[in-house]
């Protein structure tokens, strides 16, 4: 009979070859258009745009939706799980070097597994000195951010 110890040591073994392989869920399609990497500890702060920082999504289920500048607080308390600290978050009008950018998407529309429409729906560009989420409401955004911390985790 193998001991508590034994079995925690091939469980830790398995769970660890395991994570090497792991993709993120849901899985999403993606292009990759350069073999540059970003590292997470090299983006310094959190940018809400400035024209969408007070939008709420009101096509969901919530009673009381957050902004995105509210999703945007979350997500920057969240960073501090991953190593992260104190990753401040600003409003903006765009983009910069080390930010994590939140916006909302207006030229595309997104659709969920059965073609609706739907206001979950995000795109995620990383780019070599900054990330770029834009969501189709601010629940996109913010599942767009879980989606970034999900890859992190995953390395």
């Amino acid at each position: 009979m193998p001991s508590f110890f034994q079995v925690a040591v091939v469980a830790a073994c398995v769970i660890g070859a395991a994570a090497e392989t792991l993709t993120g869920i849901p899985t999403f399609d993606f292009n990759i258009t350069s073999t540059d990497k970003l590292q997470l500890s090299s983006l310094t702060h959190v940018l809400v745009d400035s024209r969408f920082q007070h939008s709420v999504d009101l096509a969901g289920q919530t009673l009381i939706p957050p902004t995105l500048l509210e999703f945007g607080q979350t997500f920057a308390a969240d960073l501090k799980v991953p190593g992260l600290t104190d990753i401040p978050v600003q409003v903006a009008d765009w983009a910069q070097p080390g930010s994590i950018f939140l916006t909302l998407s207006t030229d595309r529309a997104f659709f969920d597994a059965a073609g609706r429409n739907t206001s979950e729906g995000y795109t995620l560009t990383v780019g070599t000195q900054n990330v770029v989420i834009a969501g189709a409401s601010p629940l996109g955004a913010f599942w767009g951010t879980r989606t970034l911390l999900q890859q992190a985790k995953l390395g």
